[in-house]
């Protein structure tokens, strides 16, 4: 036995005895005859599938299906007994179509039958009910709408198998499905009387369990532009719930509050007090199926604990630093020195540019994991102007000293002199923090040349100095 070669559109291959030999084949005049052609007069479809019956007193080699000078199908073989063709009739033009099978030896003699059909090239169509991409579950009711008139069955197939899960009743065109344990997507494939067929994408999605709701609930702010985490259990002015649920198809959310709707999207304004509350999530899917679970939250609208630690209220540099501390049960999100970038890590401490001197207010916001704000402010004064200090009684320069000498000095500043040092040869031998500033140096003390100085310090820490006198010891 030898298998046969199939080309084009065969289907199915017959073996047969050994090939004839030359001389046969040479011998040959008997063309090969049409037994049975599979072609019926009347309708065909434009994809038909055409089983024929041939013979030959030596072998028929291959077998045609002819339209005109077109070829519809073709297959080729040794000893061909019966053929399978499918064939593409979608080239001609209906209604009235000659179809001619051949079939031709191994000597070239052919066979012929001619069968007139009438050629039906509009496939089925109708329209699903539920509409495609519809969530079903338990035993789901389809129907067709639309059918068209010369559709004679429907079926429910399985998508990847192709098994055949349900037959539409015609009288109605409803078939009652039980989807347990079935398949997502199954197609219906639509006959008419011609034999065409029209196969509908259902895209249905099986469902036949509730929703999960996870254990988790967790919940986000929006503040300005940036979104918020609060720690997990905790909830708080205008914010979304966040669940974790899980299915397979479309959901439905209730939000309840202590027994009261509040939302069904999820958003929630949870008002200006603070609480313990119960959350409850109510889940219905596409096929309605549903599933509930609460959670005990707890509801902070409370503002976060801030207080400015640094600076104090006269400042003297280019910069201003300053630091606030801040507590909220709730954990702080960040803090921001007006004027600065914000800190999201304590200590909580900015600086900005100390400007002109003056009054200068620091504003510090303080903001927690679930929005809420504190604004705390601290007046200070920038002062960088230095005081001015001088001798107001005290030898003159270059003046001969003994003993015990007194030195007045005078100070001033707009935000108040802090104190007045006597330094003698470069080093501190007094201090006065009181006005008048007075002083009384023993000249005993130094060298026969003695180099005096005073220098003052505002209330800001700026200081100066005046100019030096040179006593000589008698």
């Amino acid at each position: 036995m030898r298998a046969a070669a199939a080309v084009l559109a065969a289907a199915l291959v017959i073996a047969g005895p050994a090939p004839a030999s030359a001389a046969e084949q040479a011998d040959d005049e008997t063309a090969p005859t049409i037994v049975d052609s599979g072609i019926a007069p009347g309708l065909i479809g434009v994809r038909p599938t055409i089983t024929a019956t041939v013979s030959d007193d030596v072998g028929v080699v291959r077998v045609e299906l002819t339209s005109g000078r077109v070829r519809l199908a073709t297959m080729a073989g040794t000893d061909l007994t019966t053929v399978t063709l499918r064939a593409d009739l979608s080239s001609l033009r209906p209604p009235d179509a000659e179809l001619i099978l051949s079939a031709y030896d191994a000597a070239g003699n052919v066979g012929s039958s001619t069968t007139w059909v009438l050629l039906d090239q509009d496939l089925p169509t109708a329209t699903l009910v539920p509409a495609a991409g519809a969530a079903l579950g338990g035993t789901a009711k389809l129907q067709l709408t639309g059918v068209s008139g010369d559709t004679v069955s429907a079926t429910l197939n399985e998508l990847n198998t192709r098994r055949e899960l349900g037959v539409f009743d015609p009288s109605g065109w409803t078939l009652l499905w039980n989807t347990a344990g079935q398949a997502d997507f199954p197609t219906v494939t639509l006959t008419d009387q011609a034999g065409n067929r029209q196969t509908l994408l259902t895209k249905y999605r099986v469902d036949n369990e509730a929703p999960q709701i996870g254990a988790v609930l967790d919940w986000q702010t929006q503040v300005g532009s940036e979104v918020v985490s609060a720690p997990r259990g905790r909830v708080g002015g205008r914010g979304s719930f966040l669940p974790t649920v899980t299915d397979e198809t479309r959901l439905r959310y209730t939000w309840l509050v202590d027994g009261k709707v509040v939302s069904t999207d999820g958003h929630w304004n949870t008002g200006t007090t603070s609480r313990n509350a119960t959350v409850e999530l109510r889940v219905t899917d596409a096929t309605g199926h549903m599933a509930s679970r609460k959670f005990a939250v707890v509801v902070d609208n409370t503002k976060p604990s801030a207080a400015i630690t640094a600076p104090g209220t006269l400042l003297r540099g280019s910069r201003l630093t300053s630091t606030v501390k801040a507590t909220d049960p709730s954990g702080i999100w960040k803090t921001r020195l007006s004027g600065a970038s914000a800190d999201f890590a304590a200590p909580y401490t900015s600086s900005i540019a100390a400007g002109k001197d003056g009054k200068k207010t620091l504003t510090w916001t303080v903001t927690d994991r679930l929005g809420n704000a504190t604004v705390v402010k601290r007046t200070v004064t920038v002062d960088n102007t230095k005081a001015t200090v001088a001798f107001a009684k005290a030898p003159k320069n270059k003046a001969k000293v003994k003993g015990t000498v007194k030195v007045a000095a005078s100070a001033s500043d707009k935000n108040g002199v802090a104190r007045v040092e006597l330094l003698v040869n470069g080093k501190v031998v007094a201090v006065d923090k009181k006005a008048a500033y007075k002083f009384s140096l023993n000249t005993k003390k130094y060298g026969k040349k003695i180099k005096v100085q005073l220098r003052a310090y505002d209330k800001a820490g700026n200081l100066t100095t005046s100019s030096t006198r040179t006593w000589y010891r008698r």
